[in-house]
C-alpha cells in the first residue's frame, strides 16, 4: 500500500462564522496526481490551505508525513508579485534556498530546470516583463527547485489563453512524474488537461459531512 503524504481525519475547518469543511477524511498518497473539482464556495481552496498548514483545523487531525521544509511546494493562480524587481534566474533560485549546494551546482540546476520548461532564454530577463504563461512556467521551475514530495496548485492557468493551458498541463505532469512528486490540482476548467495520468476527484457536501468522491 502506498504511504499517505497528507491525511485528513474527521477534520472541521471554519472560515469566520462558516463551517466550510465538515468531518472530512481524505488521503493524498506519494506520487499521486489528483485533480480536485467542486462548486464555487464548496471549500476547495480551504482544503488546499489546510493541507499547506496555512489554516488550522478546528477539530480532527491533519497528519503530514513529509521530509521537512521544502517538501511541499505551492503554486497559486498568481504565485509572485507581477512587478517583482528580480530576474527569472533569481526567482528559481528562491526554490533552492533550503537546500545545501554550492553556487556552481545551483546555477547548473537552475539552467537545467529552465531548459526543461522551455524558459532557458529567459534566465536574465526581469520577472516583471514576462507574459502570464512565462511567469507560471518560471514559477513551476521555482517549485520544482525545492525537490518537493508534493506540488499543490490552485487554478494555475486561470486567465491564460487556451494554447498556453494546453502546453502547461502536460509539462506539469511530465516534470512532476520525473521528480517523483505528488500533485494536488484545483481547477474549474479541465480544457487542456490530458485524460491520462490524473485521478479526478470532486469535493461535495453530503448532509453534515464533506466528502471527496472519485469521478470519471
Amino acid at each position: 500500500m502506498t504511504d499517505s503524504l497528507i491525511s485528513f481525519r474527521a477534520v472541521n475547518v471554519r472560515r469566520g462564522k462558516r463551517l466550510v469543511l465538515r468531518d472530512l477524511s481524505f488521503d493524498i498518497s506519494a506520487g499521486e496526481h489528483l485533480i480536485l473539482q467542486g462548486e464555487n464556495g464548496i471549500g476547495k481552496t480551504t482544503l488546499l490551505k489546510t493541507a499547506l498548514g496555512f489554516i488550522l483545523p478546528e477539530k480532527g487531525s491533519l497528519i503530514r508525513k513529509l521530509r521537512g521544509p521544502g517538501s511541499l511546494a505551492y503554486l497559486p493562480q498568481e504565485s509572485l508579485s507581477g512587478d517583482l524587481p528580480i530576474s527569472v534566474q533569481e526567482v528559481v533560485d528562491i526554490g533552492f534556498s533550503a537546500r545545501r549546494m554550492g553556487r556552481t551546482e545551483r546555477r547548473r540546476r537552475i539552467h537545467d530546470l529552465l531548459e526543461a520548461l522551455g524558459c532557458a532564454s529567459l534566465a536574465g530577463r526581469s520577472f516583471a516583463t514576462l507574459s502570464g504563461g512565462e511567469k507560471q512556467r518560471v514559477s513551476l521551475a521555482r517549485c520544482l527547485a525545492q525537490a518537493p514530495e508534493m506540488l499543490i496548485l490552485d487554478e494555475p492557468t486561470a486567465g491564460l489563453d487556451p494554447e498556453i493551458r494546453s502546453r502547461f498541463y502536460p509539462l506539469l505532469l511530465e516534470m512532476a512524474a520525473g521528480h517523483g512528486a505528488a500533485v494536488l490540482l484545483v481547477t474549474h476548467d479541465l480544457k487542456g488537461i490530458p485524460e491520462e495520468g490524473w485521478r479526478r476527484l470532486r469535493l461535495e457536501q453530503e448532509l453534515d459531512t464533506t466528502r471527496v468522491r472519485e469521478v470519471g
